[in-house]
């Protein structure tokens, strides 16, 4: 019997902390959704502000620069190297004539003159004799200088009156992309940072046209959502106008996030199109550069105004200030005044005093009268 109580005991037990646990989860899902239904309303309601003004863009499609032909290169004319002057010859010296012997003469008498006398002499006549023809017949002969080694002839250098021609044997080099221009024509001071001209898409193969797109930014101004506003009849530029667009990036709008309104245009480069969308963009431009002209001169008057209002206070502070100093002043410099001289009569004696005095006016002359 006491076993059976037990389990009854704990089975209550159990079905109590069952509905504790039951009341605890409704009460708690109740004020949940009491939470939610407060705060999801405001949240659908409140509406991310809009920009009145959108922004324009254009894309235009440049068309490919054209390698320009290489010019002819020009033909160097090599000159003939001039020939060398060679040396000269040296004339051969013409052959000494032979002395012709003399004939000796017969051994008749001893008084002739030995042989061994005779030959001396000779030499001696003839050895002079080639210097003679040599210096008086012929001319001096000079050696030829041997002529040095000439340097290797470089071809002269044509020169040419007309002015060099410059010949761009290079391609052509792609003009540079203009810088991303911010936008500022938003009245709410959201511009575009980055990817804000995006190139012309060669998927479309020249078509024109315009596309307005809806951006919705956060705090940080990246692109949280996109969708076409103004769609175009072509299908292909409202799908690279929204991908032209989810790139772009933006100033930071403030902590509720925007939405901003852009319009793409796809323009090919010389076209009537292209000249309108210049022209509006240009004119967004200039109404733009008024707008933040009228708004810097009206930050010019205010801050003008709260200058002037700053320096009417420190006036009338230092006014204020000059009155209390003056005021403290006056009591030192003005004159002590003269106390006034008032005369107070005496008293006159009383009946009392005439008595006393009399009492001893008379005890002083009964003491003069008895010594004498």
């Amino acid at each position: 019997m006491s076993t059976s109580q037990f389990c009854i005991q704990q089975r209550q037990q159990e079905q109590k902390r069952l509905r504790n646990l039951l009341y605890l989860g409704l009460v708690s899902s109740l004020g949940l959704h009491g939470v939610l239904a407060i705060t999801l309303p405001r949240q659908l309601t409140a509406k991310t502000p809009q920009v009145e003004k959108p922004m324009e863009l254009i894309l235009v499609d440049k068309p490919k620069p054209q390698p320009q032909p290489e010019p002819p290169k020009p033909q160097t004319i090599v000159p003939k190297p001039e020939p060398q002057p060679q040396p000269q010859p040296q004339p051969e010296p013409e052959p000494q004539p032979q002395p012709q012997p003399q004939p000796q003469p017969q051994a008749i008498t001893p008084e002739a003159e030995p042989e061994p006398q005779l030959q001396p002499q000779t030499s001696q006549q003839l050895a002079p004799t080639p210097k003679k023809i040599l210096t008086s017949n012929l001319p001096p002969v000079t050696k030829a200088p041997i002529a040095p080694k000439s340097p290797p002839v470089t071809p002269p250098i044509l020169k040419n009156d007309h002015p060099p021609v410059a010949t761009n044997s290079l391609p052509p080099t792609p003009k540079p992309k203009p810088e991303p221009k911010t936008s500022e024509d938003n009245r709410g001071g959201i511009s575009c940072i980055s990817n804000c001209e995006p190139e012309y898409p060669t998927v479309l193969n020249g078509a024109e046209g315009n596309t307005s797109v809806k951006l919705t930014i956060d705090n940080n101004g990246k692109v949280i959502g996109a969708a076409i506003a103004i769609p175009h009849s072509n299908m292909d530029l409202n799908r690279q106008a929204l991908l032209a667009a989810r790139q772009m990036q933006f100033s930071s709008p403030g902590e509720q996030g925007a939405s901003v309104m852009v319009n793409i245009n796809f323009t090919v480069e010389g076209s009537e199109f292209d000249r309108l969308a210049k022209e509006r963009q240009q004119e967004q431009e200039r109404l733009a550069a008024e707008r933040k002209a009228k708004e810097e001169e009206q930050a010019r008057q205010q801050q003008l105004e709260r200058e002037q209002q700053a320096r009417q206070q420190q006036l009338e502070r230092e006014q204020q200030a000059r009155q209390q100093q003056l005021k403290k002043e006056e009591p030192a410099t003005t004159q002590p005044a003269i106390p006034s001289v008032t005369t107070t009569p005496e008293p006159l004696p009383s009946v009392r005093d005439s008595k006393v005095d009399d009492e001893m006016l008379r005890k002083f002359r009964e003491r003069i009268e008895g010594q004498q």
